[in-house]
């Protein structure tokens, strides 16, 4: 992916933040809204040919984005989103997510792990309660709702990930 294309992909999640903060304010709570970072470091994590160091700054830069269009203490989305961009680039040739029911599953899972991140970390650092771990089952599902239209818009704009156009077993080439 060139740099090009990691700006567009920075300015969509701003957008997307934007408008998912704008929905926010009319919804009975945040949770019924996606995670629009999140998908953002899954995508750069399962992205086929991406270099890591420009894909790790760029989940860094759209966390930053969010602590900041969220209300979020500094840092929390930045350390989750890498730390799952991170997870997500070792899973990489280990998972199969062709398939919406595949991609929603994958999304759920990381989101459960990131709402526990991102929950802990705010009520070490902030007012939040820690009784707000309870939103995370709901944020998942919702997640795992949005996730096959959201991946396909990360994946127009940034470009195929691991394992679109290949069979499964050459996925697994050279690992043990």
């Amino acid at each position: 992916m060139t740099g090009q294309r990691t700006v567009v992909l920075v300015l969509f999640v701003y957008a997307l933040l934007a408008i998912v903060g704008a929905l926010a304010t009319v919804l009975p709570t945040r949770a019924l809204c996606p995670e629009v970072a999140l998908y953002a470091s899954l995508y750069l994590g399962l992205a086929a040919q991406r270099s890591l160091p420009l894909a790790a700054t760029t989940a860094f830069v759209v966390g930053y984005l969010a602590d900041l269009l969220t209300g979020a203490p500094k840092g929390a989305f930045s350390l989750t989103l890498l730390l799952v961009f991170l997870a997500t680039r070792m899973l990489a040739v280990r998972i199969d997510v062709r398939g919406p029911w595949r991609m929603a599953g994958f999304v759920a899972a990381a989101s459960i792990v990131s709402g526990l991140v991102v929950t802990i970390v705010r009520s070490l650092v902030s007012d939040v309660p820690a009784s707000a771990i309870a939103i995370v089952p709901l944020q998942a599902l919702i997640n795992a709702v949005f996730a096959p239209l959201l991946m396909s818009l990360y994946r127009r704009i940034g470009g195929p990930i691991v394992g679109e156009g290949q069979d499964a077993g050459r996925l697994r080439v050279g690992m043990s």
